[in-house]
């Protein structure tokens, strides 16, 4: 129960904070809530694609063969893409905070675009 108190007391009030630290700590817990939220969907998403690959009946030859491997290989190449734009849009040091904050917002706005997407790509 104590670690419930101290955890709750740790969590900066996100709307009204004007304290960098704890605005970074608020980009960071955003940024994590939509990692989570990709995550499910992606689930969602993988098995969709994996149904209808099995419900194929396209004659061999035709067609490009199942989306399921594209689909992971087109996450991986997201994953890099999300990352690298990030980091060359709002490179960061040891004192940039402002900085890490535009970065992990940028990751934030990205993820939940593409969380959107395979949305659209299970038929969501």
């Amino acid at each position: 129960m104590l670690a419930l108190i101290l955890l709750a007391a740790a969590q900066p009030d996100c709307e009204t904070t004007v304290n960098q630290g704890e605005m970074n700590e608020c980009a960071l817990i955003a940024y994590r809530a939509a990692d989570a939220a990709l995550n499910r969907q992606w689930a969602i998403t993988l098995a969709a694609v994996r149904r209808r690959d099995q419900s194929d009946t396209a004659p061999i030859g035709m067609g490009s063969g199942p989306a399921e491997p594209r689909l992971r290989d087109a996450q991986r190449a997201w994953i890099v893409y999300r990352d690298s734009h990030c980091d060359s849009r709002y490179p960061y040091g040891s004192t940039g905070q402002l900085d890490y904050m535009m970065n992990v917002s940028c990751l934030t706005q990205l993820t939940l675009a593409r969380t959107e997407q395979l949305e659209q790509i299970a038929g969501n």
